[in-house]
């Protein structure tokens, strides 16, 4: 009798119960494995495509259909614990053609990562192929594959090592990977029956398979010989086959995975599968601990849950010590609820929170690395990765971002207007280490927002549809798209990404929208591409923009400086998640010549303060603020000159202040002021760029000395330049790639409110 259950999957649904799955066709101009009752042609997540045409609750899995040489692969790639054996049983379909090839169903070492089916033809999709040349290899980390071989060569020699030669209607066994497959044993269907049936009707082609394996490695296979949906004592074809001893196979992994597999050469059959179920052997389930692991980025004062998921729910309490190495210290950088967490009996779930302490780090970032202890009823999945966490002080703002590789060095994201193509460049100082198309979005999508929505420290693309109103987010990973997805839609064009940061400090950067025609105002909390809360907030009079996004209270949560450019009022809400913790009216500025250039830390105490620009007298201020009070308003140095504008606001000498960086768009002149709160502590010309189609797209950190460099970018010629700064000096100066043509645009603050 089997024992406890691990999993069951019925493939008779529009899709899988369990979104673990991966698949794929082994031979050119295969179809793909699909649901037959689902309609969509596309998988889900983790799911199965489709394509068929039954009726939920009637479907099945279908490897291959009715015509020559097809041969497709799923695998279940989420590894079961083999401690207490497997017991397997489905329901197999081979109908509808003239007798070949057949279905294999396979065991792989649960460390293992296939992303491939076996050699076709007599491999049946698990193992090699050295009748070909060159040798078709067979399935990665396969430990043993279990053949229901219509046409007769999976027992032959030539598709693995060794074999007893050609044996139609007949279920083989071939071993691991390493061994190449070899063959281990085999049995012909009694009394002249066969695996596949004469008929075109599929209820009729039914039959059920059952395959035990325990322990010790004893493995049986039983088939439905006669048809009738049930194994008798009669039909196991192969009874207690030990595959463990040294000559065979080895050792049990302690985890596997599973799939299936199916093929057809000149001959053909339809191959399906479906009912699923697969149990212990004997005695209860050991469930498997998986932890997500990955990178985590932590602010001061932010907290997130650190979670643990068994793959089935025990019936005991299942305990996790965890395992914290690094220099971040418990208790003086952070914080734990609890150093292991706790699973309760009949749950999947548990967590522990990690909080950042506010007076930690106090400048370098700190880092801890989270694995897990051996646990208390349960055992470790092999796939497990470790949490690296990063405690990091780096407030909010754009001067260290866009960074897709998560080294501390900006990067740049390019997106064309006319193609809709979109490019990164990875940057290391003045250097490309990398760059990379990335992927072509349809007509009218463009990049809004660049930051990192699931707090892994890598910066990802927030998407707008300027038709649809549709939205999505790309998960980027240096310049690979890790995933994909779209999040809810707005269709009126009216509303419009005001800022996107991190509201609630957990990391992970939200959304806040505006709408253009009526004033109204909604911020939605995001979790990667889980869109937590949506919270409509004040509606604000004509007249109001967001003049730009910081943390003006330390909390670590970003706020919003609002400005009329009506009235001249000036208001900054103070923001926790999705609501204003605090709102007010700053002094006002009725003098529409003065603008916020943007809001920026420039006493070092990591508050945002503002800094003022009067472009029409040249005037500039700087206001020093604690949450909604201006503490300090004084005026700087004024430019006369016409034609200087601010080209950026980021320290450039990394002492913590943000600097300006002046250009002047009549002569060419560039300029440097070093700031230290409301006073001009150094000021200096740098190299004078007389060809005004040269503008500096951004100062940006693309050396990662927490310094701000100067991004050059010529508006006609397309090409681009990087000076490393040290202060007011430039210590380097290079090109970097030209860009044509000029309908490429760097994306390193896309819709820029300031600047």
């Amino acid at each position: 009798m089997p024992g406890q259950s691990i999993l069951t999957e019925s493939f008779a649904n529009a899709d899988v119960s369990q979104l673990n799955w991966l698949f794929g066709t082994s031979r050119d101009g295969a179809l793909p494995p699909i649901l037959t009752a689902r309609s969509n042609a596309s998988a889900s997540a983790g799911g199965l495509p489709g394509g068929g045409t039954d009726t939920p609750g009637n479907g099945v899995l279908r490897l291959t259909n009715n015509t020559q040489n097809q041969g497709s692969f799923v695998i279940y790639d989420q590894p079961i614990n083999s401690a207490s054996g497997l017991s397997v049983q489905f329901d197999l379909y081979a109908y509808g053609g003239n007798g070949a090839d057949g279905i294999s169903f396979f065991l792989i070492d649960g460390a293992a990562n296939p992303t491939r089916g076996g050699a076709v033809g007599g491999s049946l999709g698990y193992s090699s192929d050295s009748t070909q040349s060159p040798t078709v290899a067979g399935l990665e980390g396969g430990y043993l594959g279990i053949g229901f071989d219509e046409f007769g060569n999976f027992s032959n020699t030539g598709y693995g090592a060794g074999g007893t030669g050609f044996s139609s209607q007949t279920i083989a066994v071939r071993g691991k990977e390493s061994l190449n497959y070899q063959f281990l044993t085999n049995a012909k269907l009694p009394g002249g029956n066969r695996i596949d049936v004469n008929t075109s009707v599929r209820s009729t082609a039914r039959r059920r398979v059952g395959i035990d394996l325990n322990p010790n490695g004893n493995l049986s296979v039983s088939f439905d010989v006669n048809g009738n949906g049930t194994l008798e004592v009669d039909e196991k074809l192969i009874s207690d086959f030990n595959i463990t001893q040294s000559d065979r196979n080895g050792a049990l992994p302690s985890t596997f995975k599973f799939g299936f597999a199916a093929s057809t050469g000149n001959q053909f059959n339809f191959h399906e599968v479906n009912n699923l179920a697969i149990n212990t052997f004997d005695g209860p389930y050991i469930p498997l601990v998986d932890f997500d692991g990955g990178t985590r980025v932590i602010k001061p004062s932010g907290s997130f849950n650190i979670t643990a998921t068994l793959d089935v729910a025990s019936t005991q309490t299942v305990t996790i010590p965890l395992l914290i190495s690094g220099d971040a210290i418990q208790g003086i950088d952070y914080q734990l609820s609890n150093n292991f967490i706790t699973i309760a009996a009949g749950q999947t779930t548990g967590s522990v929170t990690l909080t950042g302490l506010s007076n930690s780090p106090t400048v370098l970032d700190k880092n801890l690395q989270i694995n897990l202890n051996p646990p208390v009823n349960a055992a470790l999945s092999p796939q497990n990765l470790p949490l690296n966490v990063k405690l990091t002080r780096m407030s909010d703002n754009d001067c260290a971002l866009p960074d897709f590789n998560g080294d501390n060095s900006v990067d740049l994201a390019w997106q064309n207007s006319n193609t809709n193509q979109t490019a990164i460049w990875l940057l290391n100082g003045t250097q490309v280490t990398e760059a990379a198309f990335t992927a072509i979005t349809g007509a009218n999508w463009r990049i809004v927002s660049t930051r990192d929505f699931d707090a892994d420290g890598k910066t990802d693309l927030l998407w707008r549809n300027t038709s649809t109103g549709e939205n999505a987010i790309w998960l980027m990973d240096g310049t690979s798209i890790e995933s994909t997805s779209l999040i809810p839609t707005l269709a009126s064009q009216n509303w419009q990404v005001a800022a996107s940061r991190d509201f609630n400090n957990d990391g992970t950067a939200d959304i806040f929208w505006v709408n253009s025609a009526t004033g109204e105002t909604e911020v939605w909390l995001m979790d990667g591409f889980n869109r937590i809360s949506a919270t409509s907030l004040i509606t604000v009079e004509a007249g109001w923009q967001v003049a730009d996004v910081a943390d003006f209270n330390y909390d670590g949560k970003a706020d919003l400086v609002w400005r009329n450019t009506r009235t001249g009022e000036n208001a900054i809400w103070l923001m926790n998640g999705n609501a204003i913790a605090s709102a007010g009216f700053i002094t006002l500025i009725p003098n529409q010549d003065w603008r916020i250039v943007a809001a920026r830390d420039t006493s070092g105490d990591g508050k945002a303060d503002l800094i003022w620009r009067n472009d029409v007298t040249g005037e500039n201020a700087i206001w020093l603020m604690n949450g909604i009070t201006p503490t300090s308003q004084q005026f700087i140095l004024q430019t006369t000159t016409p034609g200087w504008r601010i080209a950026d606001v980021c320290d450039t000498s990394g002492d913590g202040k943000a600097d300006l960086v002046w250009r002047n768009i009549q002569t060419g002149e560039n300029a440097i002021w070093l700031l230290n709160g409301t006073s001009l502590a150094d000021a200096g010309f740098i190299t004078q760029i007389a060809n005004q189609a040269w503008a500096v797209n951004g100062a940006r950190d693309t050396s990662g000395d927490g310094k701000a460099d100067l991004i050059w970018r010529n508006n006609i010629t397309g090409e681009t330049a990087i000076w490393l700064m040290d202060g007011k000096t430039p210590t380097s100066q290079q090109f970097l790639f030209t860009t044509e043509p000029l309908d490429w645009r760097a994306q390193i603050r896309p819709n820029a409110i300031a600047l």
